[in-house]
């Protein structure tokens, strides 16, 4: 086959030969020994997890997607090798491929469906893959602003985007007799590289952004390892065998975070626990946000900014004079635009959030299972919020970037962070309770309460909580740009993000591609728009302002 063939079909237009492919598949699959482990698993959500679950119930907030641009030799990316790729992502981390069963807000449960044989598996893998031809905006505004992509009954969905690909490509040809992918269809030695888009999404409740980052990395591994099609489903014939084929050890769903946090012993200990969380919430004063408008409507947007490698150099170069990481200088540079500003009372401070792993924590897991799970905590940088007159802004702004590093520090090195979190996770899951009986009300759809949800008691008093914005510091994610290397790939961007509810407000702070990235995901709708667009001019001239 010459190597300038174009190739398969990644519109709208293949999903019948899709579907054929499947009924074939499932007509020439290779028989397998039946699962000899159960079929059903089921576990019931943790706090931090139920806390996610009940808001997204109907619109799907917090869904989670990553959107991967690159370039790709066109044999790595064809379906029936993507499918292979993504039944062992499934295979290897089962949330992605359970469903969730509600009884009541007491009791909602994770429930996994073991594969009854590899084949099975790939069928799965299929329905929750979609091709098409839509440009990466494209994808994220149907996914963010359209009807919801993920259900109670699918946590996780892969599209693999080819812009521009049309009618006239050729399609995936259906596995061979033998139930395995053709070797020289497959595996022909083509170097012709055209533009994709991964587009993972996956739900909240089961992970977090690095999450979605981590499945991506192995998805790409994958699918440019030096093994064929073939031998990728052989590996997954041996993965399955050694998880469902007979007796194993290997736990089917992972257990929640909160199962695994150290625990204290005796009434006093406990006690003393809840006390120190209720006088840490104390320290969390906030009273700065962005003017609101009452919209009945919701509409995301995106904002998106790279600073080129050197830039990106000479920023990382003055953050290490100053001994703060790139990454915690984004709550100092929001602060500082925000104090520029003429809103709010400027009496009191400045309060963003954030989260951090609670993997270190964590005890130890039995071998072999699966790390996708939500293990997160949360904290609150706080700042002023004006700025001292006649004051020197650059010395100004790393004094309270510097405060910002400290605050974090503080947190993560608490000996108390494992058991405030549990607390946090407590209380979050409280809360939505709270608000899902609201919401099933309203709807008409509530069940039937086991026991009525209800606010503690206030032992200390109320102290103003607002909250400027979030930002997920996602880190240095070049590693995924090195995974994603020549001669089978050649990256462009990457745009991480979630569903936003009516009013949200989401910064995303990274270096990918030794470049840093700010991308915000807002509702236009819910925000005075000309308070916002100065607000992101300002963030992005104050890195040229101050890091520069």
């Amino acid at each position: 086959m010459e190597s300038g063939l174009l190739s398969p079909p990644l519109t709208e237009a293949d999903t019948p030969v899709d579907l054929d492919h499947t009924t074939l598949l499932q007509s020439l699959s290779v028989k397998d020994d039946p699962c000899q482990s159960p079929s059903r698993h089921e576990r019931q959500l943790g706090d931090s997890e139920l806390a996610f679950y009940l808001p997204s119930r109907q619109m799907g907030v917090n869904d989670m997607y990553l959107a991967l641009e690159f370039r790709a030799v066109e044999r790595v990316m064809r379906r029936s090798r993507v499918r292979v790729a993504w039944a062992l992502l499934r295979l290897r981390h089962p949330l992605l491929a359970s469903s969730v069963e509600m009884h009541d807000y007491h009791d909602v449960r994770f429930v996994y469906q073991a594969p009854e044989s590899p084949d099975e598996l790939l069928l799965d893998a299929n329905t929750t893959l979609n091709y098409c031809a839509h440009p990466a905006n494209e994808l994220i505004d149907k996914y963010v602003n359209g009807p919801r992509t993920l259900s109670d009954s699918r946590l996780s969905y892969l599209t693999i985007s080819q812009p521009g690909a049309g009618p006239s490509f050729l399609p995936t040809p259906p596995l061979s007799p033998s139930g395995q992918s053709d070797h020289s269809y497959e595996d022909m030695p083509s170097q012709e590289m055209y533009d994709y888009t991964v587009f993972m999404c996956v739900a909240h409740f089961i992970g977090d952004g690095m999450s979605v980052i981590d499945l991506s990395k192995l998805l790409l591994d994958i699918l440019g390892s030096d093994k064929s099609t073939c031998q990728l489903e052989v590996q997954l014939r041996d993965e399955w065998h050694m998880r469902f084929g007979k007796s194993t050890n290997i736990p089917a769903l992972p257990v929640a975070a909160e199962d695994r946090l150290p625990t204290l012993k005796g009434k006093f200990r406990r006690v003393a626990a809840k006390v120190d969380f209720l006088r840490d919430q104390q320290k969390n004063i906030g009273g700065q946000v962005f003017p609101r408008w009452q919209s009945k409507g919701r509409h995301i947007s995106v904002r998106s900014v790279a600073f080129d490698a050197e830039k990106t150099a000479q920023i990382l170069k003055k953050c290490k004079s100053e001994c703060v990481s790139v990454s915690l200088v984004i709550f100092a540079l929001c602060n500082m635009v925000w104090s520029r500003s003429h809103h709010g009372n400027k009496d009191l401070p400045a309060m963003m959030y954030s989260a951090l792993s609670l993997r270190p924590y964590l005890k130890p897991a039995p071998p072999l299972s699966s790390d996708l799970f939500l293990a997160v905590g949360y904290f609150n940088v706080v700042l002023p919020s004006f700025i001292p007159k006649d004051s020197d802004e650059a010395k100004l702004f790393w004094h309270r970037a510097r405060s910002a590093r400290d605050q974090c520090f503080r947190t993560a090195k608490s000996q108390m962070l494992p058991f405030r979190s549990r607390e946090m996770a407590h209380k979050r899951a409280e809360q939505a309770r709270a608000w899902a009986v609201i919401d099933d009300t309203n709807a008409g759809s509530a069940p039937k309460l086991k026991e009525q949800p209800t606010a503690p008691a206030d032992i200390f008093p109320k102290v103003p909580s607002a909250t400027l914005l979030g930002i997920s510091l996602l880190g240095n994610v070049n590693s995924l740009s090195d995974i994603a290397k020549a001669p089978l790939f050649e990256v462009k961007g990457m745009t991480p993000g979630v569903r936003q509810r009516a009013g949200g407000m989401l910064m995303f702070s990274f270096t990918f591609m030794q470049k840093l990235w700010i991308v915000v995901n807002w509702d236009e709708l819910g925000y005075d728009r000309e308070v916002f667009d100065t607000f992101w001019n300002g963030v992005v001239a104050g890195v040229d302002e101050f890091l520069c």
